[in-house]
């Protein structure tokens, strides 16, 4: 099935991963705390420009996720517009910034280079900047798609619900959630008031809904003829 796809925007989804960065934004206010003490106590000019650094990255990635919280709360309100593109993440990229400064910090104070901080740090720039093709190709794998052939739904691990029209059995759609059936019995359910784009993602279902043919209706029962009712030739 190669039509188009219907992103399943999910709140319980983005309210998990906003969690998850919370995880690593943590750590920016001991070392906001840590720069600041830096720039009372220290006279030279190194440790300076350190205390500095620490200071505004903290600064940066606190101020960073308060506006993606924002941001993704205003998306889980009601009636709310769904996301039309995806850019850098900055939260992820200025968590990477911050474990650079933490690399050069512990340099300074041991002399030693942290080389897993800095691959970590890599890693978070490169998931930063890379954001947006990520996020759209999990959307395309997770995603509602319609087409000529039939219907298919993305699930967990890399699974893909899939019913071709001959297949299909019912689409069942009320107010909360909507039921894909498929005549061997597999289920897919769809959890509508999860998602941001709801009416979206109804209104494809309401049109696969036209493609499941009506169920067939017994024939009338042949009512027994008296006998000699039939003419003989």
């Amino acid at each position: 099935m190669h039509g188009p796809v219907i992103p399943l925007l999910s709140r319980r989804r983005d309210t998990g991963l906003l969690l998850q960065k919370l995880q690593h934004v943590v750590p920016a206010i001991p070392l906001l705390l840590h720069g600041l003490d830096r720039l009372r106590h220290e006279p030279h000019a190194w440790s300076l420009a350190l205390g500095a650094a620490q200071v505004v990255v903290g600064v940066l990635v606190i101020g960073a996720f308060v506006r993606h919280a924002r941001t993704a709360r205003r998306g889980n309100e009601p009636h709310a517009a769904a996301p039309h593109g995806h850019g850098v993440d900055w939260v992820d990229l200025l968590i990477g910034a911050m474990l650079a400064v933490e690399v050069w910090a512990h340099w300074h104070e041991t002399g030693h280079v942290k080389r897993p901080t800095v691959l970590l740090a890599v890693a978070m720039i490169a998931i930063g900047l890379a954001h947006g093709w990520i996020a759209a190709k999990g959307q395309r794998r997770l995603g509602l798609r319609v087409d000529d052939a039939g219907i298919s739904v993305g699930g967990p691990f890399f699974t893909r619900f899939t019913a071709t029209w001959a297949q299909l059995a019912a689409v069942e759609i009320d107010p909360r959630q909507a039921r894909i059936v498929r005549k061997d019995g597999r289920v897919r359910t769809i959890d509508l008031v999860d998602l941001r784009n709801a009416a979206e993602v109804r209104e494809a279902l309401e049109g696969a809904r036209l493609h499941v043919p009506p169920p067939a209706e017994d024939p009338a029962p042949v009512a027994d003829l008296p006998a000699g009712a039939i003419d003989s030739p």
